[in-house]
């Protein structure tokens, strides 16, 4: 099993709930600008476990937050990162 180490701008890792936002993002094949919705699994699981991971990505500058309830996109750093988590 491999472990991954995704990382921050500032070097700090990413948590595990940070890491299948993001893989979520990349399921769906998102890419930067484009809006996913979060009405789905990861945001239901463990709620406060989500909300803190999604606030976390948005004060990185890896996810903007959408106008449309439940809904985020990626920045382009955001985009990359998705890719290698």
């Amino acid at each position: 099993m491999q472990v991954s180490t995704a990382k921050f701008c500032g070097g700090q890792p990413m948590t595990k709930a940070e890491r299948d936002i993001m893989r979520h993002f990349r399921k769906y094949r998102v890419g930067v600008n484009e809006m996913l919705c979060f009405d789905t699994n990861p945001s239901k699981t463990n709620s406060s476990e989500f909300q803190v991971a999604m606030t976390s990505l948005i004060e990185s500058g890896l996810v903007v937050r959408e106008r449309r309830r439940h809904a985020y996109s990626l920045t382009p750093e955001g985009f990359a990162t998705s890719l290698s988590v």
